[in-house]
């Protein structure tokens, strides 16, 4: 159950029940319930939520809680409480009590392919239609991918591939005329934790620059099956300003990369 982009009076209907329908909490009853971005539950309804995991007892309804709660964030829930009174400290302590850090999807390529073929199957499944499969040059675009929305965004690029794709076996493309399953060109980056030494503020902006930049453009590379003529037209930019951009990025990243060998070399 998303707690966000939800009418605020839907979502506390549905965990909560009315006189005239049952809770979530109470058909989940002996089971789980996941509340998915709990971070955007409103203030309201969040202390409203904190009495029934205290009383375990489910808001006019003769039944104990009996149900399993997951929360889920993308946010720094401690951050949201402690700094920004945007979340109940009492919610806070019952969700830190049992946690588990997952890290973005970005930081798990090797996941990616094991995704693709669980929501695939389900997909297909759902649609009553055969088994399909991705050609290994669609993953390997959407192993590029960066993928901000995370697992529920995998999903629904999935759920599109499929509704795209109704007769293939083979999906071999990622648009649907001018719809693409996801916008790659939009994520040809992954952040600047997974670049070399981005992060670094001993050397200058200038270098990290460079290094943003050789990532960016070897990504566009990869995008464009080697070819860099065009890569270059695809980030808007000469055949010949990439390759200078390359030469200095290159050069920085060799650098960075020698310097930091002698270091730990030193160390040792």
């Amino acid at each position: 159950m998303s707690c966000k982009g939800v009418d605020q009076e839907e979502l506390e209907k549905s965990l909560l029940g009315t006189s005239e329908s049952a809770s979530i909490l109470e058909r989940s009853a002996g089971g789980t319930v996941v509340l998915h971005e709990v971070g955007h539950m409103p203030l309201a309804l969040q202390s409203k939520l904190v009495q029934v995991l205290k009383d375990r007892r489910i808001p006019g309804s003769k039944m104990a809680l009996d149900a399993r709660i997951i929360f889920t964030s993308s946010v720094d829930l401690e951050k949201l409480a402690k700094e920004e009174g945007e979340f109940n400290e009492e919610l806070l302590d019952l969700a830190l009590s049992s946690i588990l850090e997952v890290a973005p999807l970005r930081k798990r390529v090797q996941d990616v392919d094991d995704l693709l073929s669980y929501f695939l199957r389900k997909e297909c499944r759902k649609q009553g239609l055969l088994l399909k499969e991705f050609s290994d040059e669609v993953k390997d675009e959407l192993k590029s991918y960066d993928w901000p929305g995370n697992v529920h965004e995998l999903q629904k690029a999935v759920e599109k591939a499929v509704l795209y794709n109704p007769k293939a076996h083979i999906i071999n493309k990622l648009k649907n005329g001018a719809a693409p399953i996801v916008d790659l060109t939009k994520a040809s980056i992954k952040g600047l934790d997974t670049i070399p030494f981005a992060r670094d503020y001993t050397i200058s902006l200038k270098d990290r620059v460079a290094l943003v930049e050789r990532e960016m453009i070897y990504a566009e590379i990869k995008r464009n099956k080697g070819n860099k003529s065009k890569a270059a037209k695809a980030m808007g930019i000469s055949r010949e300003a990439l390759r200078k951009k390359l030469l200095i990025s290159d050069k920085v990243y060799e650098e960075l990369s020698k310097n930091n060998q002698s270091g730990e070399s030193s160390a040792a």
